[in-house]
């Protein structure tokens, strides 16, 4: 497989970027294509990485669902409480990891 973990962190970060909409309700296929579109955007991928990737979030789609429906019930039971508190992310950006071993 030809994943690395800097295109894993990429990939969960436009994840985490895309519409909870767009996660829960588009088709299995359409999510998929969504996703790595996302990542070809910013990012080269080869023609073997795609196919990689592909087959990759083929296999997380259930988690990727399930995440965003996590992330629907906070965003409810936050408004529902009358707070609008901005959640961290669960997966950083590139940037902000590349900086947390640099010196404030």
């Amino acid at each position: 497989m030809v994943i690395t973990s800097s295109m894993l962190r990429l990939t969960w970060a436009v994840i985490e970027e895309t519409s909870i909409n767009d996660l829960l309700t588009l088709s299995d296929t359409m999510l998929i294509k969504l996703l790595l579109q996302q990542v070809a955007q910013k990012i080269l991928l080869s023609g073997e990485e795609v196919c990689a990737l592909y087959s990759y979030l083929g296999s997380k789609v259930s988690l990727i669902r399930d995440i965003a429906e996590s992330r629907l019930t906070q965003e409810t039971r936050l408004l529902g409480s009358g707070f609008i508190v901005k959640q961290p992310c669960l997966f950083p950006s590139l940037e902000s990891a590349e900086t947390l071993g640099k010196p404030a």
